[in-house]
């Protein structure tokens, strides 16, 4: 019978492991102002890259906004709502998982006339296509008609090549109702026509193409500001000077160039507007050929004439409608996989917004903003990490930011940001105090003369005295820095920290630029471990085997709870909290490639392979791809909304935050955990049995079996030795006249 009663148990613990428990979903409710204005899309993640194009959303009459970052190969959706006599951009997260996964650019473009965008997309052989197949009302539904996109070329049919640092231009060039590609050639020299022949060949359009002579629009260009207009693209002859960018052996070198067609001058041509990756501005030519022929003969490289675009690397080059007057606007952002060495790149401001002012005919620029969408989200410039913590002891989470850096006049410095909760335990409600909390960045570059850069807070007991601590991971000239600020006051209260007070923690072997410390203690021996989420994808587990005062870390294992490198999904971050009302902690990990996973009551699973729920973020009926949440540098929890559940809010690798409200299913603690305690651990061997009464001890295996035999013990403490048994889950049982009977499971590694 009693053997009966410890299996019930087993099935109960074990069966915790596999149940999928939690579920979070995009919340953007939570209000968030920056200098008393209330941000309208606070929680959008920021933005480093964008590509701006439009389509129907929703089933109303006007077109909502898609933007995909290439620096975090991701997608924003925002709808058109109504905003007084107009509309405004408001982010709609609903929609992302819509659509499949983007690498490098995507524009939206009608190719076969039915009123609905259709999605052209990187392929690594060039250009795939996907066509839409919406049902009115319904949600964005993508179907793959071309993967790679083929063209015929002078020897047959070769796919399109578009390298992935450029971006195409698709328009009806020659007027015949479908859309032509305009491409540069593999040198990155030579535009390429490839003309849309459906209309042609089959009375309707499609995507079937023909490339067209040896170049298209008589000219070439090497670099930026150097084009040549003597070029016959019908016999390939030129009488421009040598050109330089083939290596020896004559491969060609593609840099990288942007494209957009756009009739500038209303004369019914496609002119062009482009871009080099070496360039910060952007080019026009005036197409004075005809629809079958373009020709150009010169080129103005400061566009627009009046505040020309001026970013700093490789601008791409857009033109949509979205400020909602039915006229193409001018849209410019940077065309890259991330920031230079120098940080020269404000992602703070990199969506610049030309409006037209004139007509769709004949457009007029007038210059209105570098920050375009950025300006109503939470945009810190990019890689920031969250802590959560009631600094100022009012009931409710105030919200700590790392960010990598802000570039002024003279340098390049990061911070911890504080956003304070102005609103209560039950509505959170966030207002922008300062970029540089507790005066650190300032501290430091004055006490140890060096600036810091890329900044990941973390709030943990640090000092083991039982109240939480503020601590940053950080980068200096002379590498990596850890340091904390010892928090003076109670458990509860406000935070009492002083910047003098500012101490250095040791850093453990092996970590590296964007590690996050994990400070936890694992072993339960009273001092505080370390876990570390490697750049390489493993989890490494550090024992503290000195002093909370004076710690020191050794390495246990690279594979904690299994967790071993990965380099298909590599660099992730750690967080370790109840996340659904059961009184033990949770490990959440996030990856790389902006997915999540949690390991239920993780330190009760087997220490060889920890089971995950990866479905935790609900996603649409008919979605065909996984929430996208970004590269997730550092992330928090916390309970906003007072329903006893923490909320996770994550930085992003775009300079934001995502808030994720928590629809997990409420556990109710297990029984008896105030009464029964087994520790540590895991453990190594020795663990330490306390119950609040005489009891029987005994030690069990998963399968029911009795481990050596059962003890009576008068006294409340009782040291089990599983330093002989192979490493794995065992379970502790006691019995007692006033605790009766309870179960807990022990891991040995």
């Amino acid at each position: 019978m009693k053997k009966l009663y410890l299996l019930g148990w087993m099935a109960l613990l074990c069966g915790k492991l596999s149940a999928q428990s939690f579920s979070f979903r995009f919340d953007t409710t939570a209000r968030v102002s920056v200098n008393g204005r209330v941000l309208t899309n606070a929680w959008a993640g920021g933005l480093n890259a964008p590509q701006f194009s439009r389509m129907h959303l929703n089933a109303d009459a006007i077109e909502d906004l898609v933007v995909f970052d290439r620096t975090a190969a991701k997608l924003y959706t925002f709808v058109a709502t109504p905003s007084g006599t107009s509309y405004k951009w408001t982010y709609s997260p609903e929609y992302q998982t819509y659509f499949p996964l983007i690498d490098s650019w995507m524009l939206l473009r009608d190719y076969d006339g039915d009123g609905r965008k259709d999605l052209f997309a990187r392929t690594p052989a060039g250009v795939r296509v996907f066509h839409n197949e919406t049902v009115a009302g319904g949600p964005p539904i993508w179907v793959k008609v071309a993967d790679p996109l083929y063209t015929q070329g002078f020897s047959g049919q070769v796919n399109m090549q578009v390298p992935s640092t450029d971006i195409p231009g698709i328009a009806d060039l020659d007027g015949d109702g479908d859309l032509d590609f305009v491409i540069f050639d593999s040198s990155g020299n030579f535009a390429e026509y490839h003309q849309n022949q459906s209309v042609e060949t089959s009375g309707k359009a499609g995507l079937v193409f023909k490339k067209i002579g040896y170049c298209w629009g008589n000219f070439i260009k090497e670099f930026y500001g150097d084009a040549c207009f003597n070029i016959d693209c019908d016999s390939g002859e030129s009488n421009c000077p040598a050109r330089t960018s083939s290596v020896p052996g004559g491969r060609p070198l593609h840099a990288g160039n942007t494209l957009l067609l756009w009739d500038l001058n209303g004369d019914g041509l496609q002119d062009v507007l482009f871009s080099y990756i070496e360039a910060s501005n952007v080019a026009l030519m005036y197409n004075e050929g005809t629809k079958q022929k373009a020709r150009f003969t010169k080129a103005d490289y400061l566009f627009p004439a009046i505040q020309p675009v001026d970013i700093h690397l490789f601008p791409a080059i857009f033109s949509e409608d979205v400020t909602f007057d039915g006229k193409p606007d001018f849209l410019a952002a940077p065309n890259v996989y991330s920031n230079d060495a120098l940080k020269t790149n404000d992602f703070r401001a990199t969506a610049w917004l030309y409006e037209n002012t004139g007509t769709t005919a004949k457009p007029e620029l007038t210059f209105r903003k570098t920050n375009f969408l950025q300006d109503e989200m939470v945009d810190l410039g990019e890689n920031t990490t969250t802590a959560l913590a009631d600094i100022d002891g009012d009931g409710d989470m105030d919200l700590l930011a790392g960010y990598a850096g802000i570039r002024n006049a003279t340098d390049y410095r990061a911070g911890i940001a504080l956003f304070r909760n102005t609103g209560n335990a039950a509505a959170a409600r966030f207002e922008r105090d300062t970029l540089d909390f507790m005066g650190l960045t300032a501290a430091i570059l004055t006490k140890e003369k060096q600036l810091i850069t890329d900044v990941r807070v973390f709030v943990a007991d640090v000092s083991g005295d039982g109240v939480p601590d503020v601590g940053f991971a950080a980068e200096t000239p002379a590498g990596t820095i850890l340091r904390y600020l010892p928090n003076k006051g109670v458990k509860g209260g406000p935070f009492q920290l002083v910047t003098g007070e500012l101490t250095s923690l040791p850093l453990p072997a092996g970590f590296r630029y964007g590690d996050i410390p994990l400070y936890i203690d694992l072993d339960r021996d009273g001092k505080i471990d370390l876990l570390r989420g490697t750049y390489y994808g493993g989890v490494q587990y550090y024992r503290n085997t000195g002093s909370n005062a004076q710690p020191v870390y050794q390495l246990m294992t690279d594979s904690f709870g299994g967790l071993a490198d990965n380099f298909q999904n590599r660099g992730f971050s750690l967080l370790a909290t109840d996340l659904n009302g059961d009184e033990r902690a949770d490990l959440v990990a996030a990856y790389s490639d902006g997915s999540l996973k949690i390991f239920d009551d993780f330190q009760s699973q087997p220490s060889t392979g920890f089971v995950s729920d990866t479905a935790i973020v609900a996603r649409p009926a008919g979605s065909i791809s996984d929430w996208q949440i970004s590269t997730v540098p550092g992330f928090s929890a916390g309970d906003l909304d007072g329903d006893g559940l923490p909320e996770l809010i994550t930085g992003t690798g775009t300079g934001g935050f995502h808030l994720l409200k928590n629809y997990s299913k409420k556990r109710d603690p297990e029984p008896g955990n105030e009464d029964f305690s087994v520790g540590p651990n895991p453990t190594r061997g020795l663990v330490t049995v306390r119950t609040k009464s005489a009891a029987e001890i005994a030690l069990y295996s998963l399968t029911g079996q009795l481990l050596g035999s059962a003890r009576s013990v008068s006294n409340t403490e009782y040291e089990l030795n599983l330093s002989a048994l192979p490493a794995g889950v065992y379970l502790v049982r006691t019995q007692s006249a006033s605790l009766g009977i309870r179960v807990r499971k022990i891991v040995r590694y």
